[in-house]
């Protein structure tokens, strides 16, 4: 488990501060935000790579604040891998263990058992400049695992990789988090990937733990419409929430259109609906639940498997995002007219007062 409370660490004119944070145990946690947020700045003060200027870190229990990196019990990997050339495969994987001593037939077991594990066993006598990206980021990994930390730190461990080797990469990533049952920070600026790997997420901005808890709650619940915005929730509007003809029921005017969902808040509100959940010319709406919303295409784009529609709803703009297979049979065409269909389970309100 990782705790931090009252964490400060600037460097020039941008200033970390976490005030209290607590990773439980074997968690999975994408680590979100643009560049510049403070991602690598946390990990690495609490990793002891930078001496933050105040606040306290506990790792299992024990204060590890003025502690120096190797006696805190974390592999770290970073984008770029820093392997050492001159050394081999697994003189680079036995490297961290000069400071965590074992005997040589242990560390010989461990060595071949993380080869196994990561599909390197084959690489063990070649030097890294003869490897690939991929192999390269598992020979990382298992120079991380290799000293059994407690806190294993991945710093945009995808970012280089090729799409296909992203998904090869990805995967072992999951079922070492599986075997292990490590706790695990992931850094990516990539919400597909934050969806795709942690079953928890965080979000810093500026420096700032803006929001953390389950990774769909925090993608499809975001606390104000700054993170909304920057989670890729392009669908928010300010409106004014009134109470509705039904009990907990309110009616909203989001984006033109008058219509009720079953939320509880009223004054005024941002309204948040992710585009992946404005469905298109699906059902019929005397039968479908949810607010139905007539427009004019405004704008339609291919973004490989999927199709980004921009809809004008009486002045305001709705986006959707759909999968290809699912529209095979439409070509969508600016000034055509089209329904949207919302769920009721899609609309998020945001107090705003």
């Amino acid at each position: 488990m990782l705790r931090v409370e009252g964490l400060r660490h600037r460097a020039g004119s941008f200033h970390l501060r976490i005030d209290t944070w607590t990773i439980e145990p074997g968690r999975y946690l994408a680590l979100v935000g643009p560049s510049g947020a403070g991602k690598t700045m946390f990990l690495e003060t609490v990793a002891g790579l930078h001496r933050a200027e105040t606040g306290r870190i506990w790792i299992d229990g024990r204060d590890m604040t003025h502690r120096p990196p190797e006696e805190r019990g974390i592999g770290f990997v970073y984008q770029d891998c820093w392997l050492f050339p001159h050394l081999t495969v697994r003189e680079n994987i036995d490297f961290g263990r000069r400071y965590h001593p074992a005997s040589s037939t242990a560390r010989v077991q461990k060595t071949e058992d993380l080869a196994d594990m990561l599909h390197i066993r084959g690489l063990l006598d070649r030097r890294p400049t003869t490897l690939s990206g991929g192999e390269r980021q598992r020979v990382a990994l298992a120079r991380a695992l290799a000293i059994q930390p407690r806190l294993l730190f991945l710093d945009e461990p995808l970012g280089p990789l090729d799409p296909v080797t992203r998904e090869r990469v990805a995967a072992e990533l999951r079922s070492c988090h599986r075997m292990l049952n490590m706790t695990t920070i992931h850094v990516t600026h990539d919400h597909a990937e934050a969806r795709m790997m942690g079953d928890a997420t965080a979000v810093i901005l500026d420096g700032r733990l803006e929001q953390t808890g389950p990774t769909e709650d925090v993608f499809r619940r975001p606390r104000t419409p700054r993170l909304a915005a920057f989670l890729g929730c392009e669908n928010v509007f300010e409106t004014t929430a009134e109470a509705g003809s039904r009990q907990g029921v309110i009616r909203i005017r989001p984006g033109g259109c008058v219509t009720q969902v079953p939320v509880t808040a009223t004054g005024r509100v941002a309204v948040c609906v992710r585009p992946e959940e404005v469905l298109v010319d699906v059902a019929d709406p005397r039968v479908s639940r949810g607010s139905w919303l007539s427009g004019t295409v405004a704008e339609v784009s291919q973004r490989g498997p999927l199709i980004r529609l921009v809809v004008d709803v009486q002045g305001f703009r709705w986006v959707s995002l759909m999968g290809c297979s699912h529209h095979s049979g439409s070509r969508f065409v600016p000034g055509e007219g089209v329904t949207l269909r919302v769920p009721d389970e899609a609309w998020h309100l945001i107090p705003l007062e």
